[in-house]
């Protein structure tokens, strides 16, 4: 895409590319959030965010969030702070986390605010204690141990992901999440570990 192209943006057309492998943990999320804009032809700029934004696409929201937190990109704070006092779940959690990358006091607000609401529901309060547990806030870890309990295997998938970023606290789940039912969540336990 040139600079002066303005990407059109349509769920129906989405593409969505798979998570390098190749990645450190604690990069992992922010390359894949510059991957997918990218693969919507959504440059890295403040201008290429605040389209994905305003784009009413959730994962362009969510993706644009985590680069803007990422990339310390101020110009789109508004939005962030808009997503973040919001009622969305994964671009609510991003956009509080960016704020918090950001240096915004709402950006840590919003991610323990997160941590209320019902993890069946809603995938961010999840997502935000592993958040939290990147800025070195533990509190969240409560969050992610009933998660591990679901009966539904995304909030199990999505809690096990999280355990990376609590160091030894989330070892004893981790290894509990060896023996989940779910053979993809124990290969991401196993991934985990391995690479602690």
């Amino acid at each position: 895409m040139d600079d002066g192209a303005v990407p059109r943006l349509s769920l129906e057309d989405l593409a969505l590319p798979e998570p390098r492998a190749d990645v450190p943990l604690a990069d992992a999320e922010d390359v894949h959030a510059e991957d997918i804009l990218t693969a919507n032809g959504v440059p890295l700029t403040a201008q290429g965010l605040q389209l994905a934004l305003d784009s009413g696409i959730e994962l362009l929201q969510t993706a644009a969030a985590r680069v803007a937190g990422a990339h310390g990109e101020t110009a789109v704070v508004d939005s962030l702070r808009a997503f973040a006092a919001g009622g969305g779940d994964t671009d609510r959690a991003a956009a509080a986390y960016a704020l918090a990358r950001l240096g915004e006091p709402q950006g840590v607000e919003a991610l323990i605010a997160c941590l209320d609401l019902p993890f069946e529901a809603y995938v961010a309060p999840v997502q935000a204690a592993g958040s939290l547990a990147r800025l070195g806030d533990m509190r969240g870890l409560g969050v992610v141990e009933r998660a591990l309990r679901s009966s539904n295997e995304l909030v199990r998938a999505v809690a096990t992901k999280q355990l990376g970023f609590f160091g030894e606290e989330g070892g004893p789940l981790l290894e509990r999440a060896l023996g989940d039912a779910d053979p993809e969540i124990v290969r991401q336990a196993r991934h985990l570990l391995d690479h602690a």
